[in-house]
This record gives structure tokens, C-alpha cells and sequence, in this order.
């Protein structure tokens, strides 16, 4: 989810493209001084983005600089392997061109941890790996960057993913050395969300230059085996009549030659944007609140310290890693709705899973307001790569409990022997 793969390029494809992509092309790098005083480049990052202010960080150890150029500027810098113009440092920071052919992909605007937009438009993505042959000093080498009237920070990893990159540490590569990415964002168009009602799911758009399209592929639930596709006018935000939300769907949003721009949709056990259940209204949650906690279904009265969040991960990880289910925040174990006050609960169910289990497994966080009071329902989609671990452990769930799973139980989970069914229709 997240990225479709394209089909290989050369390097003077990759050039074209740089020189055709609309706006100002920034390029930013780094460079570790070496022994004999030469500057030699480690990583940089060329990106399609507004036109921004040049500078140039000197922490004796490692120079990092921002330049944005015309494309056709740019074009032809990367096209002889540089980075920097010849008149600057002295000399030019350059990289061995690719002689080989090259693997870009393609990264949607949907959701994913690792294959996720930057811009927010759907991108094309390319890595190459400079040459590693050489074994003199380099970033990892390179700690405490304090320099008068420049930023600090603590490592070079902190800097590169600041000053290079633009992202949190957490989001770089675990060797940042010796790579160079390009992130060329398309913005002629793009898919902002899928929205769904009783019998019909919208898709929501922004820009659509003339002549794109959008296609559509679903499985109904009643009818699995059979796929139904269809085209749809790119409107400000198209419907489509279903029989209920669909098992599986998928919406591609196409250039006017039949390129993909941009993807969005779900599967029944795989990640996905499912839009939230439409059938999860007030008098469904106060019918899950009555019937009890059960194999699909858990409360939690709030949530924030400790034991309760590694609990409340336990729980999604024994969902995911069977049919599936739901939590319901703000509701106490004997079914009181007492409501749950947080804030930015969203940001805390993601940190709690990231924290907690191995692979993240899929969930919906949809919010209500139940006799005025603030509930919060995580549904847990079954999980596509199970099993799946809470800090190291693999969880099932049996009636209302949650526990450790026994030997033969991982063994029934890894052969896929445990039934598949929609969470959604699970309570």
C-alpha cells in the first residue's frame, strides 16, 4: 500500500523527467570533510517544490546546502553527476552516474508508514546508492554540530533528516550514507479521501487537469468471487452506488494517456483507506455497550498510563491476528458509557501500536458522541501478516480474554488456519 512499482529507467530518462517537472527544483546535500581537506558528498535529495531561500550550514566536519534551480538547471547538473555548480567550494560535489538501468516507484497519497508521500501529491521516487567503496570518515562519525548562529544538533542523522530531507529522524533510512532520493510531486492531481454511506461510496478529489479519469474495481460482500469496475467523472467528488460497503475497493485516478496519478482503497485483509462504517451509528455503540465484551469486542474506560495502553495493545494485536474486532474507548468494563476526555487520541492509538506491535497491524479510529459523552471505536481489520507480536509476544483472543498464544496456536496462525471475516460485521 502506498507506492506502485514502475518499470526501469536510465539515468538520462531520470534527467528528463527533472528537466519536464513543472515549478523549481530544489537540491540539497551534505558533504564530510575528509582527511586531505576535499569536501566529498554523502547524501542529498533533489525535490520538486516551491522555490525557497539558499543556504549553506559550515559545522567544520560537515557542510549541508539548499539551492533551488529551473529545472532545466537542475537537469543538467544531476545530468553530469553534480550537485553543486563548478564555480562553487572549489570544487564540485559530484556522485558516479548509474550505469545500469534504475527502479523508481511511485508513492500515492495514501496512507502508509514507510511508502508515504512527503508532499502530500502523489511522487515519484527514485534511490541511488553513491559509491561505497571508499572507507574514510563519514556521518555516522560526526556528533554534537554546534556552531555560532547555526542550528544545533545532536548528531548528523538529526541534521541530514532536518536540513536534507525535511522529515523527523525517525523517518530516515538506518544508513543515511551514501544515497541520493529524488521526490518528484505531481500536482495535477490527486485523491484526498473515500468517504462511504449506507449504500454508496465517495470519492473526494482536488485539481483533475483535463482529460484524466477515474476507474473503479469492488467486490460486494455478498458476492466475493465476482469484481465489478466501472468509470466515473471526475467531479468534485464522484459516488458510487453500491449494496453496502463493498468488501474490497479500489479507485485509480489516471493522467489522459492512462497513467496512474493516484490510488486509494482497501482490501479485506490488508492494509487500506475503509472509509468508517456506516452502519456504526449512536444506537450501534450503545447495543455493544449492552451485549458485553466478547472475542470481537473490548472496553477501555480511558486511555494513558502505562499498563492500560500495553493492554489496550495486547487487545488490537489479538484482534489482528484473528478474525478481528473492536474497542471501545470511554466505556467501562461492565458497559457504562462514561466517555473519555482525551486529546489527540488518534496520535496516541498510533504511538501505542507503533510502540507495542510488530508489524503494525491495520485499524479505523472512528469518534462519537453517545449521551453527549466522547467515545471513541477502533476497529481492527484481520491481519495480511500475521502473526503479529506485542512486544515480542503473540496475543490471542479467546471470549473476553486476551493471552499469550501456545505453540500450536502460532503454528494455526502462521498457516492461515484461523477464519477470515470483516471486523466490521464481527459484532
Amino acid at each position: 500500500m502506498g507506492y506502485l512499482a514502475l518499470s526501469d529507467e536510465t539515468w538520462a530518462q531520470v534527467v528528463v523527467r527533472i528537466s519536464e517537472s513543472p515549478g523549481w527544483i530544489t537540491v540539497r546535500w551534505a558533504a564530510v570533510r575528509q582527511a586531505d581537506g576535499r569536501w566529498r558528498l554523502e547524501v542529498a535529495s533533489v525535490r520538486a517544490e516551491e522555490k525557497i531561500e539558499p543556504r549553506r550550514l559550515d559545522y567544520g566536519g560537515l557542510l549541508m546546502g539548499i539551492q533551488s534551480y529551473e529545472p532545466t538547471e537542475a537537469a543538467a547538473l544531476l545530468a553530469r553527476g553534480a550537485v553543486t555548480p563548478d564555480s562553487e567550494l572549489g570544487t564540485q560535489l559530484s556522485f558516479v552516474l548509474p550505469t545500469q538501468a534504475v527502479r523508481p516507484t511511485y508513492h500515492t497519497t495514501e496512507t502508509h508508514d514507510v511508502y508515504s508521500s512527503r508532499s502530500g501529491w502523489p511522487e515519484y521516487v527514485l534511490r541511488v546508492d553513491l559509491d561505497r567503496g571508499y572507507s574514510g570518515q563519514g556521518l555516522s562519525s560526526l556528533d554534537h554540530l554546534v556552531s555560532p548562529g547555526l542550528p544545533l544538533y545532536p548528531n548528523s542523522e538529526a541534521a541530514v533528516a532536518d536540513v536534507v530531507f525535511a522529515v523527523a529522524p525517525e523517518m530516515l533510512r538506518r544508513d543515511i550514507s551514501r544515497y541520493l532520493e529524488i521526490r518528484l510531486a505531481d500536482r495535477r492531481g490527486r485523491i484526498t479521501r473515500l468517504s462511504s454511506g449506507r449504500r454508496r461510496v465517495k470519492i473526494h478529489l482536488e485539481g483533475c487537469a483535463e482529460g484524466f479519469s477515474l476507474r473503479v474495481a469492488w467486490r460486494e460482500r455478498d458476492a466475493p468471487e465476482r469484481w465489478h469496475d466501472t468509470e466515473l467523472a471526475t467531479e468534485l467528488s464522484p459516488t458510487l452506488q453500491t449494496r453496502g460497503l463493498p468488501l474490497e475497493f479500489w479507485a485509480y485516478l489516471c493522467s489522459s494517456s492512462g497513467a496512474v496519478i493516484d490510488r486509494h482503497g482497501w482490501a479485506p485483509n490488508q492494509a487500506g483507506e475503509r472509509p468508517n462504517d456506516p452502519e456504526l451509528s449512536v444506537m450501534v455503540v450503545r447495543r455493544l455497550a449492552r451485549e458485553g465484551e466478547g472475542t470481537a469486542l473490548e472496553y477501555k474506560l480511558k486511555l494513558g498510563e502505562r499498563m492500560t495502553n500495553e493492554r489496550l495493545a495486547k487487545t488490537i494485536c489479538a484482534f489482528a491476528n484473528g478474525n478481528g474486532g473492536r474497542v471501545l474507548i470511554g466505556v467501562g468494563d461492565e458497559g457504562e458509557i462514561q466517555g473519555f476526555a482525551g486529546t489527540k487520541v488518534r496520535d496516541q492509538i498510533t504511538d501505542i501500536v507503533r510502540a507495542n506491535i510488530d508489524p503494525s497491524p491495520t485499524l479505523t479510529l472512528r469518534s462519537l458522541r453517545v449521551d453527549r459523552k466522547p467515545i471513541y471505536v477502533v476497529s481492527v481489520l484481520p491481519g495480511g501478516d500475521r502473526p503479529y507480536r506485542c512486544r515480542g509476544r503473540v496475543m490471542v483472543r479467546l471470549q473476553a480474554t486476551t493471552r499469550e498464544a501456545s505453540a500450536a496456536e502460532i503454528r494455526e496462525i502462521v498457516n492461515g488456519m484461523a477464519t477470515l471475516r470483516d471486523p466490521l460485521t464481527s459484532c
